[in-house]
């Protein structure tokens, strides 16, 4: 295909298509191992597919993320430490998903594909670009801010309730944990090119392979017990290079060779770009959505902090790591599959086809909810103590992470529909309507939890995001149901 030229697929059938030759010109003999590679693990799934691949990669991650919580649990307990160090990723957490993230994927992926339909590929490449070169630069003067804001934020925000040595320690590590949103910026919009032409399966190997870096980080604080919590925490940077490493080579396979030789990299800004404003317009409610996510988060730490616990923000913690489980598993997987499908179904106006995705999504992802829910009701004590009850996290930490994981466990349904209705509102690049239902959850979800954790303790952290996360879900259900029977409005007014 010429560069600039326009695909001769449209609509839904374009998004539907099925595997393509190689795109490179070369003869498969002649290729090289890279190229092989790349070709072979980044070939089209189908939303099923892609489902359950991104369901199997997420249960592997997630069991290297419970042997890394494990040994951190052994290692460091659960102490004024260790809380520092899960209370210092939520600042890079936050600013990662407040400027890339799900959010750029999200703002990203329906222009990008969008693009892609209308000009060709070799636009699609400079618009690629135009988004990493920004992307880049903005994340790394938030995280310049991010450096000298941190005392201030760990001291009134993030750990309040701390004394001085533990609010000193998590603001150390929050400072070097801040590299990763830097480096996971690139990643993501790696992650975009690929699943924008519904290859999944080396970002969903990079997501496992994170944790193999926090898994070093862990190992060098057993092997050198002076290491200390500095392990851990130079871990999430390592796993982030891992993580973007790991996809690398599927560019060359699919977008290298398709759009030629305009595909690399140029240090370019063009904020006036036309497609460049439109994913910014996406991106700026978008990432001000999820990061109102992570306030909630924060906001979660800050009321455990101050309930005279030293366990209770571990326990909070490992609790997420049983009940998000199950989130990953449904709400990101199933929706993170069927994305870019929608976005496709949209950019097209084929509404039968966006509706029929949508319901069949939200059907099966709400059936497997129901189960999870059952599943961590029944078995997530012993499983908290079966995976975090060694070491120095005692008894009494298990029985504070029991409770939690059954308050989170609650919302379980609305978690994951709110994350794939979400998603179908974002496909038709609406980013509005998300970020309000999230300022009114997170409003709600403040009040929950000044009301019930005074009376029930931390039990009514976790009730208080299952009882908000409700009244969303049934909003942005109800929404995107409505709105898959219109056509969707093109931003531009083209």
């Amino acid at each position: 295909m010429a560069a600039g030229q326009a695909e001769p697929t449209t609509g839904a059938a374009g998004a539907d298509r099925l595997a393509e030759p190689p795109a490179d010109g070369a003869s498969p003999g002649r290729r090289s191992l890279l190229a092989r590679v790349a070709t072979t693990s980044g070939r089209p799934f189908s939303v099923t597919e892609a489902s359950l691949l991104l369901m199997a990669t997420s249960f592997v991650s997630a069991a290297l993320g419970a042997l890394r919580q494990v040994l951190l649990n052994r290692q460091f307990g659960a102490d004024e430490t260790a809380g520092a160090y899960y209370a210092a990723s939520r600042l890079p957490d936050a600013v990662f998903a407040l400027v890339a993230g799900g959010a750029l994927s999200s703002a990203f992926i329906p222009v990008l594909v969008a693009t892609r339909r209308e000009e060709g590929d070799a636009a699609a490449w400079r618009l690629a670009g135009l988004v990493l070169n920004t992307l880049t630069l903005g994340l790394a003067l938030v995280a310049l801010l991010g450096q000298v804001a941190a005392p201030a934020l760990v001291e009134r925000l993030l750990v309040p309730g701390y004394s001085a040595e533990g609010q000193a320690t998590a603001t150390a590590l929050t400072r070097i944990m801040l590299l990763q949103p830097v480096i996971l910026g690139a990643g993501t919009v790696v992650t975009a090119l690929l699943q924008s032409r519904n290859r999944f399966l080396l970002p969903a190997l990079g997501v496992a392979a994170h944790n193999l870096g926090v898994l070093a980080g862990v190992g060098a604080s057993m092997a050198v017990p002076t290491v200390g919590i500095w392990g851990p925490a130079c871990g999430v940077v390592l796993g982030s290079l891992l993580q973007v490493a790991m996809m690398l080579p599927g560019l060359r396979g699919e977008w290298h060779g398709r759009a030629g030789r305009t595909a690399r990299w140029r240090p370019v800004l063009d904020l006036g770009d036309r497609r460049l404003r439109e994913v910014g317009r996406l991106l700026v409610p978008n990432g001000l959505s999820m990061g109102v996510n992570y306030a909630g988060f924060v906001a979660e730490a800050a009321f455990a902090s101050r309930l005279g616990d030293a366990a209770a923000i571990p326990a909070l913690h490992n609790a997420w790591l049983l009940a998000g489980l199950p989130v990953t598993l449904l709400g990101h997987g199933i929706g993170q599959a069927a994305f870019p499908r929608l976005a496709a179904h949209a950019a097209a106006g084929d509404t039968a086809r966006l509706r029929a995705t949508l319901r069949r999504t939200l059907g099966v992802a709400l059936a497997l909810s129901l189960a999870g829910t059952a599943g961590l009701l029944l078995f997530g004590g012993p499983l908290a103590r079966i995976l975090f009850e060694h070491g120095r996290y005692g008894a009494d930490a298990t029985d504070l992470t029991r409770l939690a994981v059954t308050g989170y466990a609650v919302g379980l349904p609305a978690y994951v529909a709110t994350e794939i209705a979400g998603r179908a509102i974002l496909a038709g690049r609406d980013a509005r309507t998300p970020l309000l239902s999230n300022l009114v959850q997170l409003g709600l979800r403040l009040g929950l939890m000044a009301s019930l954790v005074p009376p029930l303790g931390l039990v009514g952290i976790p009730l208080a995001m299952a009882g908000s996360s409700v009244v969303e879900a049934s909003a942005l259900v109800t929404l995107a149901l409505r709105r898959s029977r219109r056509p969707v409005p093109d931003p531009a007014g083209r």
